[in-house]
């Protein structure tokens, strides 16, 4: 046992004892010598203590415990017998326990979860926690592990691994926890048996000249020898097909090519061999990309084919690929042969949300040019409000705020039964319901403080979970909205009674309710309800959640009401459906009457436009202008954006409001001021050329990591320093970070980044002076996991190095006393702190509590002359007995009288010891015993 200090600078205080003993040595209080010591030291001591207390003063000792935590690798490339291998090795384990000892496990993959808290089982269940296998994170497990110890016993990890980790650096977490004084002891897990192949990088250049020849490097390990197949493909036809020897370890093939035309080339590696562990890495993939001319993607609606649009671009001598909808590149490698998009009339429906991302990514990161043309499926009508695209545009979609628009009354009929706890679906966790929730809060943001909103949420019965009535705070609405849980049954009718009931109050201009279910809805009598609500004026749309919802029933009561139907094939749709229902039931989706628009502000898009001469416009799309930087430059006489300019990050944006000319624009489409309004836009939008002073690089850095290499240059050669490059990185789902690029010789700056994800990883550093830069893609062809072969046992030893534990041990030893005892560390302030409280009494006693002297002396005396007073009295007693039988009879005398004024009794002065041989003299008569007053009284009695 030991003790030491937590805070040990407090000790400094104990340096006040010497002035209160000085100051309690010079008092002039009146006390005796000894209360005056005796209070000093009290004082000092509570002082000690206080002092102490503050200090932190722990009492140590050393635990006679072992709780030992096994970390099980669950991941892919773990391999399939992983699992039942770690089973019997932590049930092996267990033999080795002590009487004291306990035991624990975690199993970990991309995550780690606890298996069994630390205890002492008899025997070990088998492993049933179901992680993300997909990754190893290593150093999430170590440090999940050192928070899962009990406080009271030494702590030990036990790592069962291959060692191969996707995430983090389990080296410097080991080390982190060898601070804390955890040990960590690896076990390797056996190789799988058999051989294993994989192709480990696909390596193009990532800008090749047009027709300059290069080579395509490709690299393949192989656990052991072995004959195979090696097959090239360039955009999916086969350039290349070898008969390769591979030999163990890492096989390099080159394959010669050569690219003549200006296109992006997606090439792939792929090895055939005949036993081989996992073929889900036998492929890779690489982009290169030729520049040439800048190419704009123009993408139409599904419903219509294209307009005169891309008729009038190539006119004007631009490149242009036209696509509906569905021809969308489906990753991020295709979009680098454009420059430029155009979506033309696109419906938010036709676009998937992933996609969306893509695009709002590459505006922002990549500098791509961006334009929305308008139409009866575009903007808030086409379900883009609070999408990804709608925060690129030049233009706001709150069509309704800061409008003199009529007021609304809505409101949202949602089934809330138990089927609609369900999840979206088999790869989202999100439910139905908590989208429902969404897609409410959304038409709820649409409204203005003047309409009317209510939401009702019905199963079995019908419950306001927002009431019904106008000016209601956003912030409240969604809080109320989120009380709504599931359960019951689907019975529409008593909310659509309620809600029309309800909705017929407001006595608004526009009156509108949207039901949505995914189910079978109980039978009523729904024909009677849409024909009140058609006498009112009040519109019904339907939207049903998957194919299970009653398509039929749904489809009618829209029909009945007046409404729209909808069919949202995933509960995802649900807030783009609620929004363009609710942007069209408002009334609020555009304007179709004939107007000429009106300059707002000159720009190099109008350029050479006569504006004033240009024919009317039948109508637009509504939206509203957003604060600087975006640029209005045309408008209707209502102050609604006809075409307006903006950035985004890195990217041009244009919206231009009104259609191509199958509706609205007809007289401006067959006009010489559209062309010129269209190409000049289009050349707006396109981004500057790369710089050619900024020469962008990739390449490898190991273990799924990718290395950026920049070098700059000024236009005479000499290098560029001292720059501040950032590189914009955008993974395969859309989400993108910056990343630093720090100088690391004359004009070079690098970086470096692990890859999470397999696909296609972009990557744009622009020249922070001229705004120019370069692109770059780099692919993962497959997950990390695949990524090596058999087990890194260095990586395992290095572990248990750093981690002051052992490498492969024999299982039954895990569980021996530390080399280093854990000391526990207790504190004792409160103690202390306690026995200064219980001292503070005694001090104020010993100076103020007096009692009076002659008490003191008689309690001495007493205590002094007790035993001879005793023994005095029995003396007396034995002389007054002979002196009675000796003395002859006297004749009788009278009792003597009682004096009429006694003297004053006096305190008898102290006894005297008389040897025992002497008889003393007869005591007075007060001072008579009993014995003896009662031998009076017999005598008197006699006489």
């Amino acid at each position: 046992m030991g003790f030491e200090f937590s805070d040990p600078g407090w000790l400094a205080l104990l340096g006040l004892l010497v002035p209160v003993v000085w100051i309690s040595a010079r008092s002039r209080a009146d006390l005796p010598r000894w209360r005056r010591l005796a209070s000093t030291a009290v004082r000092c001591l509570i002082l000690a203590l206080l002092v102490l207390a503050l200090a932190g003063l722990r009492k140590t000792v050393a635990s006679d415990r072992v709780t030992t935590l096994f970390l099980v690798d669950r991941s892919l490339s773990a391999g399939s017998r992983a699992k039942t291998w770690s089973e019997e090795l932590v049930g092996r384990a267990i033999e080795g326990m002590g009487p004291r000892d306990r035991m624990g496990v975690l199993t970990f993959a991309s995550e780690a979860m606890l298996e069994l808290t630390p205890s002492r089982p008899s025997r070990l269940a088998p492993f049933t926690t179901v992680v993300d296998p997909s990754g190893s994170d290593l150093a999430g497990a170590i440090r999940f592990s050192c928070a899962s110890f009990p406080a009271d016993s030494a702590r030990r990890i036990v790592l069962i691994s291959d060692g191969n980790q996707t995430t983090g650096d389990a080296v410097v977490e080991a080390r982190l926890a060898r601070a804390l004084g955890v040990e960590i002891w690896t076990v390797p897990l056996p190789d799988e048996p058999g051989n294993e192949v994989l192709v480990e990088s696909l390596e193009v250049p990532g800008r090749p000249a047009e027709d300059m020849p290069f080579d395509v490097r490709v690299q393949v390990l192989s656990r052991e020898q072995a004959r195979g197949t090696l097959l090239v493909t360039r955009n999916g036809q086969v350039v290349a097909r070898q008969q390769v020897q591979l030999e163990p370890g890492r096989n390099v093939f080159l394959v010669p090519q050569r690219l003549a035309s200006a296109a992006v080339f997606e090439y792939s590696a792929t090895i055939e061999v005949d036993q081989d562990g996992s073929p889900v890495n036998n492929r890779a993939t690489g982009v290169a990309v030729v520049r040439g001319r800048s190419r704009i993607l123009y993408v139409h609606g599904r419903e219509h084919p294209s307009g005169p649009i891309p008729a009038l671009l190539r006119g004007s001598g631009l490149e242009v690929d036209v696509v509906s909808s569905a021809g969308l590149p489906s990753g991020l490698a295709g979009w680098q042969s454009y420059q430029a998009l155009i979506l033309d009339d696109v419906s938010a429906f036709h676009l998937s949300g992933r996609q969306m991302e893509w695009i709002a990514g590459l505006v922002r990161e990549m500098g791509l040019g961006f334009a929305m043309i308008g139409g009866p499926d575009s903007y808030g009508v086409g379900g883009y409000y609070g999408s990804p695209i709608a925060d690129i545009l030049p233009v706001s979609l709150e069509i309704r705020k800061g409008r003199n628009a009529p007021v609304v009354a809505l409101v949202l009929a949602i089934d809330k039964s138990g089927s609609m706890d369900a999840p979206d679906s088999s790869d989202s966790a999100t439910t139905k319901l908590e989208l429902a929730r969404e897609a409410a809060i959304a038409s709820a943001s649409l409204l203005t403080p003047q309409d009317y909103l209510g939401v009702v949420g019905f199963d079995s019965a019908a419950r306001w979970v927002v009431p019904f009535r106008n000016h209601q705070e956003l912030k409240s609405v969604v809080a109320q909205i989120g009380t709504m849980r599931p359960g019951g049954g689907t019975d529409l009718f008593p909310a659509l009674s309620q809600a029309l009931a309800k909705i017929g109050t407001a006595g608004a201009p526009l009156s509108h309710v949207i039901v949505v279910t995914d189910g079978q809805v109980a039978p009523a009598d729904f024909d009677r309800l849409c024909a009140d609500a058609r006498r009112q004026r009040i519109t019904i749309s339907t939207v049903a959640v998957g194919q299970d919802a009653d398509l039929p029933f749904l489809a009618g009561l829209a029909r009945n009401g007046k409404g729209r139907a909808y069919l949202a094939s995933s509960a995802a749709m649900l807030p783009r459906i609620f929004t363009r229902d609710t942007v069209i039931a408002s009334r609020a989706a555009f304007v179709e009457k004939p107007f000429h628009p009106l300059l707002v502000q000159s720009h190099s898009i109008l350029r050479g436009v006569d504006t004033e001469g240009a024919p009317a416009l039948k109508g637009c799309n509504l939206t509203t202008a957003r604060p600087a930087p975006a640029q209005m430059l045309l408008s209707t006489p209502a102050g609604e954006p006809v075409l307006a300019a903006g950035r985004a990050g890195l990217g041009k944006t244009v919206a231009w409001t009104s259609d191509n000319g199958r509706r609205w624009a007809t007289p401006w489409a067959q006009a010489a001021q559209f062309s010129s309004v269209l190409a000049q836009s289009v050349r707006w939008i396109l981004p500057e050329a790369e710089d050619p002073g900024l020469r962008l690089a990739l390449e490898s850095a190991g273990e799924n990591r990718v290395r950026v290499v920049g070098e700059a240059r000024a236009p005479d050669g000499t290098f560029r320093d001292a720059l501040e490059l950032q590189a914009r990185v955008i993974g395969p789902g859309g989400g993108s970070h910056q990343l630093p690029l720090l100088q690391t010789g004359p004009g070079r700056y690098e970086a470096e980044w692990a890859l999470s994800e397999p696909g296609s990883w972009l990557i744009h550093v622009a020249d922070p002076v001229t705004g120019r830069g370069s692109t770059r893609v780099w692919t993962m062809p497959y997950s990390p996991e695949y990524a090596r072969i058999g087990t890194d046992r260095t990586l395992l030893s290095e572990i248990a190095r750093v981690g002051g534990g052992r490498y492969d041990p024999n299982i039954t030893e895990v569980f021996e006393d530390p080399r280093t005892p854990l000391r526990m560390s207790n504190p004792i302030w409160e103690t202390l702190v306690l026995a200064a409280l219980l001292l503070l009494p005694l001090d104020v006693a010993i100076r103020r509590v007096f009692l009076p002297d002659s008490w003191f002396r008689r309690k001495i005396r007493e205590r002094v002359a007790a035993p001879t007073a005793a023994e005095g009295t029995l003396s007396r007693l034995a002389g007054v007995k002979k002196s009675v039988r000796e003395e002859p009879p006297s004749p009788s005398r009278p009792m003597p009288t009682r004096p009429p004024h006694p003297e004053p009794e006096r305190p008898a002065p102290p006894e005297e010891t008389e040897p025992a041989a002497t008889v003393p003299a007869p005591p007075a008569e007060q001072e008579l015993s009993p014995l003896e007053r009662l031998k009076e009284a017999k005598k008197r009695a006699r006489s």
